[in-house]
This record gives C-alpha cells, sequence and structure tokens, in this order.
C-alpha cells in the first residue's frame, strides 16, 4: 500500500488555539482576507482548507496513496518551539490531541507523528509516551537543528530512549529549536525564500543526516526507525566530495558513503537525486514522496504511487 510519509497538516483545535493567542505565535487573518501565522521570522500564510481531512483522504485516494502519516509543518513547528517552554508544552499536547482525533476518524488511512515541546526535553519525552499511546500516532517530529551536530543531539536523549522504549518513527524535520529564535535573522534579505527555504535548510538537512549517519549516535535506539526529509539534504549531491576527501587522507578507512544505511531519507522534487539516492544506498533505502494537490504542486499518478520503503510499509502496524 502506498504511504504518504510527508505530509503536513494542522488540527482545527490547534488553529483555534493560535487564533486566542495575543503574541507569537499566533494567527490573524490579513488585509487580503487570507490568515497568517505570526512566527518570529514574520508571518506565513495558511493555505485554505488546512484542516480539511475529508478533502486530503479523497485526493489522497485519486493518486493512488493508501495512507498518510500527517505531521505539523516547518512553520508550524516553529510555532510551537518558538513559544516560552511552558506554552509550548500545552500547545504541543493541543495539536497532538488534535492528530489522534484525525487517526481514530479514519482509521487505517491517517496515521500520524505528534509534536513535541523540545525546549524542555524531559517535559518532551513525558509527551511522547503520552502521545504515542494513542491509536495512529506512530512517532514524533524533532526540529532538524536539534541534530545540527552531535553535541546538539545530546541534549535528546531522555527523548531519545523514551522513542525507543515505543519502537517509535522519528521524522527529523527542518526546524529551529526554541534557544534559536533569540537570534533569528531579520526576514530582509533579498532573495529570503531562496536562501532560506533551499540554500540553508538544505545545507542543515546535511549536516543533520551527518550527525546522524557518521556517528554512533542512533547504536543505542535499534528500534527507532528514522526520516530525514528532502534526501538528507543536499548529502547525495556531496557524497562523492566527501569520499575523494575521505580516501585521500585515509585511504585504508570505509568512505563515508558506506554509513548512509543508517537513516532513511525522503524525496521532494528532483528524480536525478533520489536516482543517486537509490545508487548509495540500495533501492530499499530511498522512497518518493507522495505531494498531491493538497500541498504545494501536483505531481502524476505514477509518482504518487511509487512509494517503496519498506518502513513506511510496516509502519501502518504500529
Amino acid at each position: 500500500m502506498p504511504i504518504d510519509m510527508h505530509a503536513h497538516w494542522i488540527p482545527e483545535i490547534f488553529a483555534e488555539a493560535l487564533r486566542a493567542r495575543d503574541v507569537p505565535p499566533f494567527i490573524r487573518k490579513g488585509e487580503d482576507g487570507r490568515e497568517y501565522v505570526y512566527i518570529p521570522r514574520g508571518p506565513v500564510a495558511i493555505r485554505p482548507g488546512h484542516a480539511d481531512l475529508v478533502k486530503r483522504v479523497t485526493e489522497a485516494e485519486s493518486y493512488g496513496v493508501g495512507a498518510q502519516v500527517l505531521s505539523a509543518s516547518g512553520t508550524f513547528g516553529d510555532a510551537i518551539q518558538c513559544a516560552p517552554p511552558n506554552e509550548a508544552i500545552e500547545l504541543a499536547r493541543i495539536f497532538n490531541d488534535g492528530l489522534a482525533a484525525a487517526c481514530r476518524d479514519y482509521p487505517g488511512q491517517i496515521y500520524g507523528v505528534a509534536a513535541l515541546p523540545c525546549a524542555d526535553v524531559d517535559a518532551a519525552a513525558e509527551e511522547l509516551d503520552r502521545a504515542v499511546g494513542q491509536p495512529g500516532i506512530i512517532g514524533v517530529v524533532i526540529p532538524g537543528n536539534a541534530f545540527l551536530t552531535l553535541s546538539n543531539a545530546e541534549r535528546l536523549r531522555p527523548i531519545m530512549a523514551a522513542a525507543e522504549r515505543h519502537k517509535c518513527h522519528i521524522l527529523v524535520h527542518n526546524g529551529n529549536l526554541h534557544e534559536d529564535f533569540k537570534s533569528h535573522k531579520s526576514e530582509a534579505v533579498d532573495n529570503a525564500r531562496e536562501r532560506r527555504g533551499t540554500l540553508e535548510m538544505q545545507a542543515n538537512l546535511s549536516s543533520v543526516t551527518v550527525t546522524l549517519c557518521f556517528t554512533d549516535y542512533l547504536d543505542p535506539y535499534p528500534n527507532v526507525t528514522l526520516q530525514v526529509h528532502n534526501l538528507g539534504g543536499n548529502i547525495p549531491y556531496e557524497i562523492a566530495r566527501m569520499d575523494h576527501l575521505s580516501l585521500d587522507a585515509e585511504p585504508d578507512a570505509p568512505p563515508p558513503s558506506t554509513r548512509l544505511s543508517q537513516a532513511l531519507r525522503g524525496h521532494r522534487t528532483d528524480r536525478g537525486r533520489i536516482q543517486y539516492g537509490s545508487d548509495l544506498g540500495g533501492d530499499d533505502l530511498w522512497r518518493r514522496r507522495s505531494k498531491t494537490p493538497m500541498g504545494r504542486r501536483r505531481i502524476g499518478r505514477r509518482q504518487a504511487g511509487d512509494l517503496h520503503h519498506r518502513a513506511g510499509r510496516r509502519l501502518g502496524g504500529r
């Protein structure tokens, strides 16, 4: 059964909680009549029909996608992480309760990965315990910045231990931690979308993949499945350079490309990159992301059905 492992959605009760707030994160209607979520980097437009599960399920089925794993987008993940830690805990609970309700309403079609208030790792571990105990919640989302370096990742050991207990799936999604907002850059920069939505994001995801694949960080968590979206950043293009430097400096050591099988990476748009990724890690390591019309762009039905990662297929049984 084809499964969309990277599908963003927000429950209406979470949107209502943000509308009730007076300080970021909050939702307000703009002069153009559209709603915007206000986070430290500025307002971000909310797509109409964000909470329409009937439309989402119907359109996914029309593309041959039998199930979806829903998660908060990077924007709404930031909305949770940027809040004061005690408020982030409540916002995460509201999001996760809405997500659990969606899973109950569409059993076998909707699954979810829960949001965590990562500023307080102990509270985040407790919320993981609570959330994944609900039917349909198969794991959690963790902001990518938590794994930019090994020292960053060490803070998350309580969360990872909880994930191991529950045999969780973890979606590592590009996003900020609470402390990142203290020095957040202004939007007053040329080509901000291109710089932040592609160059910075892909570079960050590449660093995340290096942390997770080129260290022994994941060794204590054999029952955790891991997904870094967008093919782990630019790694498929950069691995040849890494191998070259490694073979030059340590000719007898295994090259970095041999270490990439520890993490699951998702695909967004580039056919050539997923083929290169498949060549590196094996066909069973890579799966195509289905992006139905509920998302930013349409893809063909053949593409939408090309989801073949074994971990994805077995997640429905968790």
